[in-house]
């Protein structure tokens, strides 16, 4: 995993940074999962669903917050081991990958539009609720179009003059963007699953519109996903290569498979165990996808030539730092994610008649 760079004087033995590195990457997929389930259900519900409405709009703002937030780290690390490249496709298509955060802020706040006026009990237009997903596309296009660019070193050096180069052509990014978002909101559709579980001892009608929801979700864009996955073996095969990415290939598959149907039993017999059954499979089917992410970025550069190991110069002092903060920030996340359950709880309960 470590062989991503030839980035000089790593600051960190490199078999802390093949740890860290997965686990913050983790840690920021599921955040992002739900995110984009979120905005997809957003856009794609009825105007007459404002209850699905309500709820898709509420989960936005924490987890954009938290997307973002969970993000800092592992592009920390992708410039830590591998930043001559990331550097260099980021000059390459400067103009894009600096307008796109104005394109994400706007969404940000769309979103709250969108739910300030359900919350006041008015009607959001679909282009409206469709603006923060259209965001988050475009989004995250030039964010897969910068990285898919940085391994491939010898399309960066074919290119011209640098400004509004995505490399498209060159990198597979079309089919490597949508398979990933695809999967995104696929995973992130469990949200609706937990949603209804607090619903069901006081609403089990809504409870059961939120499990058929997430379950339409989760199956319509496994399926899908299913097709797009195929379509990347067949473009390029030689990508997954090696006992990791092959192993975490599989083990994604298997899991990924295995999800919808356990969500299906659980949509047909709710009980708890079941719920954490399926949220636990979504979970590891989060790290197989950020495991291959990784080995198939290690596979193409060693493919390419950059397969030295980089030097290390250890700085104890920094790795510390690191680690007290990553923890107390995962102490604070499950504070948070424990404060809003129990804020979903109150609310149900509250709106129970």
């Amino acid at each position: 995993m470590h062989a991503l760079a030839a980035a000089p004087a790593v600051p960190a033995p490199l078999w802390l940074v093949d740890i860290l590195h997965p686990l913050t990457l983790v840690l920021h997929f599921v955040a992002m999962n739900v995110l984009v389930a979120a905005a997809f259900v957003l856009a794609t519900a009825r105007s007459g669903e404002r209850e699905i409405q309500r709820v898709a709009a509420g989960l936005l703002p924490s987890s954009f917050s938290m997307t973002v937030t969970l993000g800092v780290a592992p592009l920390l690390f992708l410039q830590l081991i591998h930043g001559e490249r990331f550097y260099a496709s980021s000059i390459h298509m400067a103009w894009p990958w600096i307008a796109v955060l104005f394109v994400l802020m706007g969404g940000y706040y769309a979103a709250y539009a969108v739910g300030g006026r359900l919350d006041k009990g008015r009607e959001a237009s679909l282009a409206l609720r469709a603006l923060p997903l259209v965001a988050l596309l475009v989004f995250s296009f030039v964010l897969t179009a910068n990285v898919a660019l940085s391994e491939h070193p010898a399309a960066m050096a074919a290119m011209g003059t640098p400004g509004w180069n995505l490399g498209i052509g060159d990198t597979n990014v079309i089919l490597r963007w949508s398979h990933e978002l695809v999967g995104a909101v696929a995973l992130g559709s469990l949200v609706f699953f937990v949603r209804g579980a607090f619903r069901r001892p006081h609403d089990a009608d809504m409870a059961a519109t939120f499990d058929r929801r997430g379950l339409a979700v989760l199956l319509g864009a496994t399926v899908v996903a299913v097709l797009l996955g195929v379509g990347q073996l067949l473009v390029r095969p030689s990508d997954v290569g090696g006992a990791r990415a092959g192993a975490s290939l599989g083990m994604g598959i298997l899991l990924g498979l295995l999800l919808p149907f356990l969500a299906w039993r659980y949509v047909r017999k709710p009980t708890l165990r079941s719920l954490v059954v399926v949220v636990a499979l979504g979970l590891l089917v989060v790290v197989a996808k950020a495991l291959l992410r990784l080995a198939i970025r290690a596979r193409l550069l060693a493919t390419a030539g950059v397969d030295a190991a980089p030097e290390t110069n250890v700085d104890v002092g920094p790795i510390v730092l690191f680690v007290v903060m990553l923890v107390v920030a995962i102490v604070c996340l499950t504070w948070l994610v424990r404060v809003g359950l129990r804020a979903a709880r109150t609310t149900t309960l509250s709106e129970t008649p």
